[in-house]
């Protein structure tokens, strides 16, 4: 199925029934069609959209992939134990550059990773990654201060002040978009998308709640993407995907249970 066609179905799906007036619809109902779909893409496509790294850098060893992965895992952990907002600040950092590079690896590619493309995909990146909060203020708070062990960090900003911080970066993500495509367009000489996309990603991260809204962006699109990327570079087929996928996938969904878990005692 077409990227672009999953997550308009997805979203605009979730936005009827989020929208629905309480009249037509029961609690429990609005909640089922509300996180529903994006609870399902987190586990079946989010999780497992990182289940094969190992697989390709087939170069490198499963025990050294795993022992370096663990081992930055562990190094995060220490971080986030010692400065959480040092390990904050450099987990969004990556986030940014991992969903820009995702999002325009071929202008990458065909710019040989000239630094004006690699800064604009981050910028990119980073600001898909902040906006739902930012637009979600009053939800996006707690969720802070419990990752961050700090009751302050939600005041930092005013909900007017942090909506128009998230107003900024929408236009930053199109602006970059934008750029990106022309680049694209003049470098391969033929039409490409413009960056309507990038408009309608700021558009369901605006109108839907905080987490549903970004799970719709990380797993419909981002993750998505990924996986046809990498389904395409190794040549196989969906069943073989997700039978290479799966082991990993039931680990990481695993700890991520435990890790809501603990974070909810």
């Amino acid at each position: 199925i077409d990227l672009q066609l999953s997550v308009f179905f997805v979203a605009g799906f979730v936005v009827l029934i989020s929208s629905l007036p309480a009249g037509l619809q029961s609690e429990s109902v609005r909640a089922l069609g509300l996180w529903g779909l994006p609870v399902l893409g987190l586990f079946c496509l989010g999780l497992a959209h990182g289940g094969i790294d190992h697989r390709l850098l087939p170069q490198t060893s499963k025990v050294k992939f795993f022992t370096l992965y663990l081992a930055g895992l562990f190094s995060f952990f220490v971080l986030w134990l010692q400065c959480p907002v040092c390990a904050f600040a450099l987990f969004v950092l990556i986030s940014g550059d991992h969903f820009g590079e995702s999002q325009f690896l071929r202008a990458l590619k065909i710019s040989r990773n000239q630094r004006v493309i690699r800064f604009l995909a981050m910028a990119w990146g980073l600001a898909v990654s902040l906006m739902a909060p930012l637009f979600h203020w009053e939800t996006a708070q707690p969720i802070l201060q419990s990752l961050l062990r700090n009751s302050n960090v939600g005041r930092i900003l005013t909900v007017s002040e942090a909506y128009f911080l998230g107003l900024m970066f929408c236009v930053l993500s199109i602006a970059s978009a934008a750029v990106i495509a022309r680049y694209e367009r003049k470098a391969m000489r033929r039409s490409l998308p413009e960056p309507l996309p990038t408009v309608v990603l700021c558009f369901i991260l605006w109108k839907l709640p905080l987490i549903p809204g970004f799970f719709i962006f990380f797993c419909f699109w981002h993750s998505w993407e990924t996986i046809l990327q990498q389904r395409k570079g190794l040549q196989w087929s969906v069943k073989k995907y997700v039978l290479a996928a799966t082991p990993l996938t039931l680990v990481a969904g695993l700890f991520l249970i435990l890790t809501l878990t603990y974070f909810e005692s």
